[in-house]
């Protein structure tokens, strides 16, 4: 058995390495991505350094390690004293562990996330001449006004940024109406955590309707859509908006992507007004899942009554029945990707 004194000085001593796990991963972490992070940041010099560090955290019972899905591929997670020591909590029962999943759908979010961190935010970074550091890349990230690294019931935080932005162009009551309700929520959420609010009444199940047009930054997060860059030009009094959304089905979700499409929109229309422009960059498992998803929102129906061919693709059929027009779909850029990754 480690005992306590030895835990303190490991983690003091990889606190950086512990800090990138937390905060990029939420203390998670799939092993290969750490070593590319890692290295990245500056945090280890090369592989191998990754790996003996990894090897004394996991000896020393500051981190456990797990088999994803049946690979060889293994999960980095943090145990309570890893959790405890960058809370600065005094024991490990003010701090919560990390929950039981029966599913890999978390994993599978949380491989994405770091991926679009690797593949898109640090290439991002170093054409702009940034010094990559965890620090750096943090405030870098705040200043794409990119939300990849809150939480769902922690959006709040993410509202209070914008509204401190002088170089965005924004709704300031809609967003501080926004800020507001997800401030009560997580108050709320808090107090039923301590068992101090009485037991709240059954929760309304959304349809579509409530979906497409009360909906705010929490929501999108929820479905796995993130705001990558929001950007004005004060020229052309225009937003530019570039969103990301994960889609970790393993077949064609046609339907799914147009609607998330439609509630995006709609949620930064609201948020930043009618002048926005809007890349939305949908990211696939893999390469069947791209190409069968492009052949499906590009195919064109037949006519029941004519026979004929549609002229609207099968996306922009969906986007109609969303209530989007043609002045919508001006603004629109879709793009299905891949990452490839090997899960």
């Amino acid at each position: 058995m480690v005992s306590n004194e030895r835990k303190q000085l490991i983690c003091e001593k990889y606190e950086e390495v512990l800090k990138i796990i937390d905060i990029i991963g939420d203390k998670m972490m799939l092993q290969k991505q750490f070593i590319e992070i890692s290295i990245a940041l500056g945090a280890v010099k090369d592989k191998f350094q990754a790996i003996k560090e990894i090897q004394e955290l996991e000896r020393a019972e500051i981190i456990k390690k797990i088999k994803f899905s049946g690979t060889s591929n293994k999960f980095i997670l943090f145990k309570k004293y890893a959790i405890r020591y960058l809370a600065k909590a005094n024991k490990s029962s003010q701090v919560a562990g990390i929950s039981v999943v029966n599913s890999n759908k978390r994993y599978i979010q949380n491989i994405m996330k770091v991926q679009f961190i690797l593949t898109t935010i640090i290439p991002t970074a170093k054409k702009n001449n940034i010094e990559l550091t965890l620090d750096n890349l943090l405030v870098f990230i705040g200043q794409l006004n990119c939300n990849i690294l809150y939480k769902d019931n922690c959006m709040y935080s993410f509202y209070k940024g914008l509204l401190n932005k002088t170089n965005l162009y924004f709704d300031k009551k809609e967003i501080e109406e926004d800020f507001k309700l997800l401030k009560n929520e997580h108050n709320k959420r808090l107090s039923n955590l301590k068992g101090i609010s009485k037991k709240s009444e059954e929760k309304y199940r959304k349809n579509k309707e409530d979906y497409l047009f009360n909906s705010n930054i929490a929501t999108l997060s929820r479905k796995n859509i993130y705001l990558a860059n929001i950007k004005y030009n004060k020229k052309s009094d225009t937003t530019k908006i570039i969103a990301y959304y994960f889609n970790m089905f393993t077949n064609k979700n046609s339907y799914t992507i147009a609607l998330n499409y439609s509630i995006l929109y709609n949620t930064t229309k609201r948020l930043f007004g009618n002048n926005i422009n809007i890349e939305f960059r949908v990211v696939c498992l893999n390469e069947l899942i791209q190409h069968r998803i492009i052949q499906d929102l590009n195919k064109k129906g037949i006519n029941p009554r004519t026979k004929e061919k549609r002229i609207d693709t099968y996306l922009i059929e969906m986007l109609r029945a969303n209530r989007l027009s043609e002045v919508d779909f001006e603004r629109m850029n879709i793009k299905i990707l891949t990452y490839n990754i090997d899960i």
